[in-house]
């Protein structure tokens, strides 16, 4: 509305308020200036260490603005005694919250190990699906520009997967390279082996057992060539 209004105002009236900020501003820094001044070096530096503090707790809020704007997921029921206070087991009453927390705690201590385990398993049931879901979400603001919002653990080792996929994918490669080549060079091989030709021919004959008929045939000239000589 303001941004409208600031259009629609003469510049004669716009170049008004542009002087009165000036004006403003420069007092504003000639205070500014004036109390540095007179400040010792120890309050500078608790100053600067304030204004720090203020600027980190603001990007924080912003942050988690844009967490939840992006859908973080949240840790729930990750703890077995949360869900043993869930459950209802011991009725508060007219118990004030405090001391009704207080009994469920003293009664959490004192149970069984046996009672506890299936409030445990069901809290590492839990704990295992938040961590797919928060693993998923991370990998997806990482592609889609958003590492700033996450845990420095976790962009450590997605900046490692990555490296890792990048080191390991020319390997490959060139494991199929080089098993291309081994495969050519047996079928090389394997052709330089083979007769060819005549050669294949001869070394067909002398490698085939000659058969009954064959035979047959042989003796029946030999027969032959006996009686033509007599």
């Amino acid at each position: 509305m303001l941004g409208q209004m600031w259009k629609v105002l003469p510049e004669e009236q716009k170049e008004v308020y542009k002087l009165r900020y000036q004006d403003e501003k420069e007092v504003f820094l000639a205070k500014k200036k004036a109390q540095l001044d007179s400040m010792t070096e120890a309050e500078k530096s608790q100053l600067k260490e304030e204004q720090e503090l203020r600027k980190k707790r603001s990007a924080a809020r912003i942050d988690r603005k844009l967490k939840k704007r992006l859908a973080k997921p949240v840790a729930t029921d990750v703890n077995p005694f949360i869900l043993f206070c869930k459950s209802k087991v011991l009725e508060r009453g007219d118990a004030p919250i405090s001391q009704y927390i207080k009994g469920v705690s003293e009664h959490w201590k004192r149970m069984p190990t046996e009672d506890k385990q299936p409030y445990i398993e069901k809290a590492k049931s839990n704990s295992i699906l938040y961590q797919q879901k928060l693993s998923a979400w991370e990998h997806k603001m990482v592609i889609e520009g958003h590492s700033s919002l996450l845990r420095r653990s976790a962009l450590r080792k997605l900046t490692r997967r990555r490296n890792v996929s990048k080191v390991t994918s020319p390997a490959k490669k060139s494991m199929k390279r080089k098993s291309g080549n081994i495969s050519a060079a047996t079928e090389d091989k394997t052709s330089a082996g083979k007769p060819t030709g005549k050669s294949a021919g001869k070394t067909a004959g002398v490698d085939k057992p000659a058969s009954s008929a064959d035979m047959e045939r042989g003796t029946t000239n030999k027969l032959k060539d006996k009686k033509q000589n007599k």
